[in-house]
């Protein structure tokens, strides 16, 4: 039924979790700032609005970018520190960070295999992106990456699925969208008319609309 399957990647493929502890516990280290769990509770509350407002098209990229290591210095206090030379600190070592979601890449095995085209689709910064998926060894498991800072648009809007379908020459029926985020990749895909999968690793089984629901990778050869 399907010809290409759009894969998100942060908590979907890649383990963005284990990366971002990683790379925020080591930026902590090098701007000498004593980390502890509040620490990145207090970022990630900046960082999780930026995105939602990112995702409602109210800010850019390169602003969410800029600011939220500028906004968690100013709240702890730590204002003669550079935020943004913190940001790119902080994405290299993002892209350092070589985790996988289990099964990740059985999967992708399995379904490269059954003769699916494979794509990325994801909100992430590409370079950092690529580093993570080569330093994980899935990168060439795919036949070509659509990532919203090359796109031009983020997910969930319409406008980055219609790069897509326009750049693969198919139609809506021909792909599936498979990831994590209720949002960005479920609502974004049906706003789309796009059929789904919500990627449920968490077993929160949050209402939603999406055609397909799986709590392990493992599971998507056989719900579709």
């Amino acid at each position: 039924m399907y010809k290409a399957l759009l894969f998100d990647l942060d908590d979907t493929l890649l383990d963005f979790k284990a990366a971002e502890d990683y790379a925020f516990k080591q930026l902590m280290q090098e701007s000498e700032i004593p980390y502890t769990e509040q620490l990145f509770v207090q970022y990630d509350v900046i960082n999780r609005k930026l995105w939602r407002q990112l995702e409602q098209q109210e800010i850019t990229k390169q602003y969410l970018l800029d600011q939220r290591f500028t906004r968690f210095f100013t709240e702890l206090g730590y204002d003669q520190l550079d935020g943004i030379a913190a940001e790119r600190r902080f994405r290299q070592l993002l892209g350092d960070g070589a985790f996988l979601m289990p099964n990740a890449k059985e999967t992708l095995t399995i379904l490269k295999d059954a003769g699916y085209q494979l794509f990325t689709a994801s909100n992430g910064v590409y370079q950092t992106q690529i580093r993570r998926m080569q330093a994980t060894g899935i990168i060439d498991f795919f036949d070509g990456h659509f990532i919203s800072e090359t796109v031009g648009f983020e997910k969930p809007n319409v406008k980055f699925f219609d790069y897509i379908l326009n750049e693969l020459k198919l139609t809506k029926r021909d792909v599936l969208m498979i990831g994590d985020g209720l949002n960005s990749d479920i609502k974004g895909a049906l706003a789309s008319d796009i059929d789904c999968v919500f990627y449920d690793y968490a077993q929160k089984n949050q209402p939603n609309e999406a055609q397909y629901r799986v709590t392990n990778l493992l599971d998507l050869p056989t719900v579709f």
